[in-house]
């Protein structure tokens, strides 16, 4: 499965803030990491999302679907079925150009993709599209039910 993930993300950003290339760059990795059906439904669920938040230190991304006046935040569909209520999904260890290694971890809660955490901040790296996938550790084996 070819995923164009540049395009459903772009036009998602309009409140809150916008994936860094980084960003964009790990986003795309894990889902082609991801099988396929998996990553279907992750990328469903992200063409919903109207909001991404970055935590402080540049940590973490978090996707939501927000309506209404007061952000409520809105159900999507389909979710994916979990074993448990938060699981992580996939962890990617990337290497940086500057031979820096990162963890990303791929976060499913009540069945949504919500967020990515890093091993540390990306602050520096907010620029950088050279990342090298050291290795892919296939959490979603014993989050998902068969």
């Amino acid at each position: 499965m070819n995923f164009q993930v540049t395009k459903p993300l772009s036009r998602i950003f309009g409140t809150g803030v916008k994936l860094n290339s980084f960003e964009l760059k790990v986003l795309e990795l894990g889902l082609k990491n991801l099988p396929d059906d998996l990553a279907s439904i992750i990328l469903l669920q992200i063409e919903q999302y109207n909001l991404v938040q970055r935590e402080f230190g540049s940590r973490a991304i978090n996707f939501y679907r927000k309506s209404g006046f007061w952000g409520d935040v809105e159900s999507i569909s389909p979710i994916l079925d979990l074993k448990k209520n938060d699981v992580p999904l996939i962890k990617l260890e990337l290497k940086t150009e500057k031979s820096e290694l990162i963890h990303a971890v791929f976060h499913a809660v009540n069945g949504r993709f919500f967020c990515v955490t890093f091993s540390t901040s990306t602050e520096e790296l907010k620029h950088s599209q050279i990342i090298e996938l050291v290795s892919v550790t296939k959490s979603w084996r014993s989050a998902i039910c068969v």
